[in-house]
């Protein structure tokens, strides 16, 4: 199962659109998606430290993919990664 971790906040369209994109390919990778509105310290740190300027904020396990308009083909670059290298063995 692949861990996504989405950092949002209240208001930002570009965060309903990495949701519904995380949803829509929940149907062809195995997703565990947590999302969570960046309100803590750690949250903003978890940013800052990946060059993040703004949200959403989005990692795949435990890796930065991206900020900002969610890109499909990035999204699903990083999503296809972990496959790629189990079928290597």
């Amino acid at each position: 199962m692949t861990e996504v971790l989405v950092l949002t906040a209240p208001g930002c369209h570009w965060c309903e659109d990495a949701r519904k994109l995380l949803e829509r390919l929940s149907g062809e990778f195995d997703l565990r998606t947590t999302v969570r509105i960046v309100d803590s310290e750690a949250d903003r740190a978890l940013m800052l430290d990946n060059g993040a300027l703004f949200p959403p904020a989005i990692f795949v396990d435990g890796t930065f993919v991206q900020y900002g308009r969610p890109s499909e083909k990035r999204i699903r670059a990083a999503l296809e990664a972990p496959q790629k290298t189990l079928n290597k063995s």
